[in-house]
């Protein structure tokens, strides 16, 4: 989490929280009930989506290790 709070300093807390709860197996349903979007699964696919694209864009050392964390 360091490392992505580094490379991506101006993300809101929703868009880590739902990198880390990706990452640790958590089903979209199951994230938006702890990001408190119980009734806004949508919301948390479209964070998703846009993490990866911004994985996608990005040129650091660790784009790899964030596009497959998100796998």
């Amino acid at each position: 989490m360091v490392k992505l709070r580094s490379d991506f300093p101006k993300l809101n807390e929703d868009y880590y929280l739902t990198f880390l709860f990706s990452c640790l197996g958590f089903s979209v349903p199951t994230i938006s009930l702890l990001l408190n979007k119980e009734n806004q699964k949508t919301t948390v696919y479209n964070y998703r989506k846009r993490l990866k694209q911004k994985f996608r864009e990005f040129n650091g050392e660790n784009k790899d290790s964030y596009l497959e964390a998100m796998s």
